[in-house]
């Protein structure tokens, strides 16, 4: 039975409406209507406590122990952002239950991150060590296109070609609708706090918080019939790949900083399958081509080369790992290869057989958190504990 808008909503109370709550569209008698706004107010008070609380032990750990730049800056951004988007639906009056829940859960994941960071650091990590997944989502195997990519707290993957969703650690899922044709890969930038997503002729942001979608119109393909199909980011560049060429953003301004084409790169019929960023200026890049695939490190000013090695597949995905080591996950029909690379070009690991890997056909990874690693297959997004 409906109930009248002249009547309270909460159960049990037959007195007359006086007052309506526009974004939880309940209607209030006076009296409910002030528990309502006292129960929104104590819960806004206890998330800015909170906040507090997770600013402090950040502040505590970089003075326990030596931490990185990127530790401290990720995560103080992180809670100024969960901060801004508290103060903006307060001061808009947009505050809904479902909005304050979305906080809260963003701020326990940030929390439990702390803790596991706090307890321990991972000093080494091999493939052969790699246990069953402490968490799986199935995904189904009808798109075959599979992006992947986090910003320290939720991971953010394509479902479909018009479906995008994000997941928390407990792969609670957000489903955002996206309509701007399929994506061909995506990364975070810290200094932008969005992730960035690259179709065939255009690059978006978007906002976790707010889901909020951008797009950024000062960048496209340098010719006809060029387009997009990998990228990455340091602290304060868009890296962009099409066939042979690399082109570099400044994330401030979205300027093009410098491009590099095929004889730059000292490529010759060979195309970049996919970029990763690594701290100390270190640019890890898959080639694929005549001369064999094989995995590059280079100077990301510069891309002058570091090492490289050759790798078994062409349709590759690379990940940073901790301590500086790369993984080069591809799938071929039904078989998985796992490559794992030592800081110096050395292979450390590898995993090639499906029994080897047996929770789907593995298409790309992300280190998510601290401690978990996650892999995106055709079937399904399994969350792994580092070890």
């Amino acid at each position: 039975m409906s109930l009248s808008p002249n009547q309270c909503h909460i159960n049990l109370c037959d007195n007359k409406s006086l007052s309506r709550c526009y974004h939880c569209s309940i209607h209030f008698c006076a009296e409910h209507y002030d528990q309502h706004n006292k129960k929104i107010t104590e819960e806004v008070l206890a998330i800015k406590e909170h906040i507090h609380e997770l600013t402090s032990k950040i502040i505590q750990l970089t003075n326990e122990r030596e931490t990185s730049e990127k530790f401290k800056t990720n995560y103080r951004r992180q809670l100024a952002r969960i901060r801004d988007a508290l103060d903006d639906i307060t001061l808009h009056a947009y505050v809904t239950a479902q909005r304050l829940e979305q906080l809260t859960r963003i701020l326990e994941v940030v929390e439990k991150r702390l803790e596991d960071y706090a307890k321990s650091a991972i000093n080494s990590f091999s493939l052969q060590t790699l246990e069953e997944p402490t968490k799986l989502y199935p995904i189904g195997a009808a798109y075959n296109y599979c992006c992947l990519a986090t910003d320290g707290l939720n991971l953010l993957v394509d479902l479909t070609p018009s479906t995008l969703c994000l997941f928390d650690e407990k792969l609670r899922s957000l489903e955002v609708l996206w309509t701007n044709g399929q994506v061909t890969d995506m990364c975070y930038s810290q200094l932008l706090g969005f992730f960035i997503l690259l179709t065939s002729e255009k690059v978006f942001t978007l906002d976790s918080l707010t889901i909020t979608v951008r797009e950024i119109v000062s960048i496209r393909p340098y010719k006809r019939y060029r387009y997009f199909n990998c990228c990455t980011c340091s602290h304060d560049t868009l890296f962009l790949a099409y066939g042979s060429s690399v082109e570099l953003y400044n994330l401030n301004t979205f300027a093009l900083s410098k491009r590099w084409k095929t004889h730059h790169i000292g490529l010759h019929k060979e195309t970049i399958g996919d970029l990763c960023y690594q701290n100390d200026d270190r640019l890890g890049i898959l080639i694929c081509g005549h001369r064999g695939n094989r995995f590059e490190v280079r100077n990301s000013q510069t891309l002058m080369i570091h090492w490289k090695i050759a790798i078994d597949s062409a349709d590759c995905k690379l990940c940073s790992l901790p301590n500086c080591e790369w993984l080069v996950t591809s799938c071929w029909r039904f078989w998985n290869s796992f490559e794992q690379v030592t800081n110096d070009g050395k292979l450390k690991s590898k995993l090639t057989r499906q029994d080897e890997y047996k929770y789907g056909r593995a298409k790309t990874a992300v280190v998510y958190g601290e401690r978990l690693l996650a892999i995106r297959t055709l079937e399904s997004l399994n969350l792994h504990l580092l070890h």
